[in-house]
């Protein structure tokens, strides 16, 4: 082709897949303009500058006398960038929600830790003659499989509190316009100290049990890693002292194509309007665009008696 034309055309080419299918990517620079043939090749002739108006490039109107002066300017006639929108979405199907939601949560005012009792199923003490009490042992907390959990209603209390206040969450990226999105991803940062906060699935508690077994619970504890490999819709959570960045990688769009994100987690302190604010990023976007998404927050605060927490259920694998 740099035999051909006037100057060198800067290009790469990439194979992605999409839907099952192969399609050969070939990605044209912002570069010097303009571009045209130093001699005919088939239909195209020596010295006529070509230009892409709307879907389609007309071999026999080329570019005329303004057109190729605005390409020497550096500016661009007729760009196509991509439009992009952002909505809740319905955190156990892919159904869109808007850009704005209702929202209720308790935050739960547990009872002091102190007064919370440790778990104890041991028989009851022997009195022997002269005043004597024998505890008989308890057996099973000498096995790693069926061993009582004294810190049971400590972990139901830290479990409930959790459970009433923080609400699963999803998202989902639509391309609006009429041309590809390629490279999207949404940016989210939220201070820390704004009274609400994100959170991701490694800060799920466990459902605590009256018995455990110990090599489970260590095993439990090691599943929750990110993976090596992300993929379209992928939510990455990361925590400082100062923020929370949220990032989801959306890979390219079709118009019309959404792109259904992962779940994750927030927690909403007290009742009101939050606003969620970020960044759309995508390689055809010369800047990024700004979203908002909105929250009608209704927080009660209830109190929890330690006889009401001894009272709860104990919770199931499959209450998360």
């Amino acid at each position: 082709m740099n035999n051909l034309t006037n100057r060198a055309v800067r290009f790469h080419y990439e194979a992605f897949g999409f839907e099952g299918k192969q399609v050969g990517i070939i990605r044209i620079e912002e570069q010097p303009r303009p571009l045209y043939l130093k001699k005919d090749y088939g239909k195209l002739k020596k010295g006529e500058v070509y230009v892409r108006r709307g879907s389609s490039t007309d071999p026999t109107k080329p570019a005329d006398p303004d057109e190729i002066a605005l390409m020497g300017s550096g500016h661009v006639a007729d760009v196509d960038e991509a439009s992009l929108a952002v909505e809740f979405a319905d955190p156990d199907r892919e159904q869109a929600r808007g850009a704005q939601i209702e929202w209720s949560a308790e935050f739960c005012h547990m009872p002091d830790a102190k007064e919370i009792p440790t778990l104890d199923d041991r028989p009851a003490p022997i009195r022997l003659p002269g005043g004597h009490v024998f505890q008989v042992p308890d057996l099973s907390s000498m096995s790693l499989h069926d061993r009582l959990n004294s810190h049971y209603y400590h972990q139901l209390a830290n479990y409930s509190f959790f459970h009433r206040l923080v609400r699963k969450i999803r998202l989902v990226v639509t391309n609006t316009g009429e041309v590809p999105a390629s490279d999207v991803r949404l940016e989210m940062s939220i201070p820390n100290g704004q009274g609400f906060g994100i959170l991701d699935w490694s800060d799920v508690p466990e459902a605590p049990k009256r018995r455990e077994s110990v090599l489970a619970v260590a095993a439990m504890k090691n599943l929750k890693v990110r993976p090596a490999f992300r993929h379209a819709g992928d939510v990455d959570i990361d925590k400082n002292d100062h923020q929370t960045k949220v990032e989801i990688e959306c890979g390219s769009l079709q118009p019309g194509r959404k792109v259904w994100a992962d779940a994750f987690f927030m927690w909403i302190g007290q009742s009101g309007e939050v606003k969620l604010t970020g960044h759309l990023f995508a390689a055809n976007l010369s800047q990024p665009q700004d979203f908002t998404l909105s929250i009608n927050a209704t927080i009660t605060e209830p109190e929890m008696t330690v006889d009401e927490l001894l009272s709860l259920d104990e919770p199931r694998d499959d209450d998360d």
